[in-house]
């Protein structure tokens, strides 16, 4: 066992002169071997060891396991460290099971110890036996090549790189564990619920491998065969996937008509790196959820769906968009769209008056020459610059995305700056045809969140402009225009 253990150190470089090395120690045989198979390694490595020991206080045998780790650890002259909680009144608290609740606790225990020493690593007992066992629970809950691979070597334990998990007896079976106990007659606990078949991972240690084993006599060889043929693919696809968000990705946003150039399993496999990315984990994220962004994609039109964690991935019209839904600010999702989105759209949340209605102000010619060449803020935009010119002076009509001109006596209400409201239109046609506003932000393929918060120009509910977009026929010059109203938006990006 000990050259095995001793092989996989090196081949998945597990260990590095003077580490410092936290072991996860139950009392169980497979962590006991563990902790017996590092300080084998102590010396070679100058390793520093610092056993963890978790009660779960679940069972009557708990405080004599707990007590023999300690001795164990004493004997040897290590460290250990024991927490102690009521995994039962926890699983109730976090609403899963109490099997799940455990092992959360532990690695929250093993963080918390690895943070406290500098530099260190974690090393838990998992073994080839387990390794099998989660392929085949994976691949009865759904699962794909991630799932398939069961569990890796190694693994970052705390997500920022600062403490690596390790699973020095990642090739060793259970039967070779056992027996090397046993020869070395070395004590550990059978931990009696291990045989209760309600856990879903009993039943397959049970019942499910000892049938395959009867099919074959190498199906658990061949199993974890199957694991690292999958760890090698996933590791070639995860490098082509990452090389193509650092070439396509922009704020969280793909083409759809990009994306869907490539082959399927590179669609897949980028799908689930998004996914993972915003939830801020990997966990319980299964096929199933893959195939609902799948589906997204052959879509018309706007549409979503939610999944784990708060992601929900929104696929506007050619823009496929991953986002948490507690943690998008409306300033950071117009970000993100812009740059997939027309450039000359404008946003802004204040309505903002440019001139009022004529029934309530004095729009005699001298008037308009107090207000003419007037600047108008405008927040989150910067400003706009009006002109009043009669069709008789001179002037050219500039061809700027951000500069129009209106038949300046066809607005007859006060005039806005604002967002679009409900019941607002645009004259379309010279026959007077109108088209509302939000059917022509529609067409435009903007989201329905861009929809709300787009800039128009307004009179009453009658849209004069949307910049970026159109004017209305109603206020364009015509020969029988008598005065001509310039409208001109500036803003540093413009």
């Amino acid at each position: 066992m000990l050259d095995q253990v001793r092989k996989t150190v090196e081949q998945y470089h597990m260990l590095e002169h003077g580490d410092s090395v936290i072991v996860g120690v139950s009392g169980g045989a497979d962590s006991v071997a563990l902790l017996m198979a590092l300080l084998a390694l102590r010396e070679e490595y100058a390793l520093t060891i610092t056993a963890v020991h978790v009660n779960h206080m679940l069972r009557e045998a708990a405080k004599e396991e707990q007590a023999y780790v300690e001795e164990l650890c004493r004997q040897n002259q290590i460290v250990c460290r024991v927490f102690c909680k009521e995994i039962a009144s926890y699983a109730k608290e976090c609403g899963c099971s109490t099997e799940e609740a455990g092992r959360r606790y532990r690695y929250q225990c093993f963080a918390q110890v690895a943070e406290e020493i500098q530099g260190s690593k974690v090393a838990v007992a998992h073994h080839k036996n387990d390794r099998v066992e989660t392929v085949l629970f994976h691949m009865a809950r759904g699962t794909g090549l991630k799932g398939m691979q069961g569990i890796p070597p190694t693994r970052d334990l705390t997500g920022d790189g600062a403490h690596l998990l390790i699973r020095p007896l990642y090739q060793v079976d259970r039967e070779t564990i056992e027996t090397y106990l046993d020869q070395n007659r070395i004590r550990y606990y059978n931990d009696e619920s291990n045989r209760d078949d309600r856990y879903s991972r009993n039943r397959i240690r049970n019942r499910v491998i000892p049938e395959l084993t009867l099919i074959n006599q190498q199906a658990v060889r061949h199993i974890e065969g199957l694991s690292d043929v999958s760890m090698a693919y996933w590791d070639y696809v995860e490098q082509e996937a990452i090389r193509y968000e650092q070439a396509h990705m922009n704020d969280h946003c793909l083409s759809v008509e990009e994306l869907c150039g490539y082959p399927e399993l590179m669609i897949r496999h980028v799908i689930y790196r998004q996914i993972a990315q915003t939830a801020g984990q990997e966990r319980d994220i299964a096929e199933i959820h893959i195939e609902q962004v799948m589906n997204l994609l052959k879509m018309d039109g706007e549409k979503r769906c939610n999944l784990p964690y708060g992601v929900q991935v929104v696929k506007c019209y050619d823009l496929l968009r991953f986002e948490r839904q507690d943690s998008c600010s409306e300033n950071e999702y117009k970000n993100m769209q812009r740059d997939g989105l027309k450039d000359c759209i404008l946003y802004s949340a204040d309505a903002v008056m440019i001139m009022d209605s004529l029934e309530e102000t004095d729009r005699s010619p001298e008037h308009e020459m107090e207000l003419n060449g007037q600047m108008i803020g405008l927040h989150g935009v910067g400003a706009c610059l009006y002109k009043i010119f009669s069709q008789k002076e001179q002037f050219e009509i500039s061809k700027k995305t951000y500069t129009k001109v209106f038949d300046y006596d066809t607005i007859k209400g006060a005039l806005y700056f604002r967002n679009p409201r409900m019941g607002d239109y645009m004259i379309i046609d010279t026959q007077g045809s109108r088209k509302k506003v939000s059917r022509i932000l529609i067409d435009q393929k903007l989201p329905r969140e861009l929809r709300e918060q787009i800039l128009v120009v307004a009179d009453g509910s009658h849209v004069i402009w949307i910049p970026g977009i159109r004017i209305s026929e109603a206020c364009k010059i015509t020969k029988d225009t008598c005065r001509i109203l310039e409208l001109r938006l500036e803003r540093e990006a413009l």
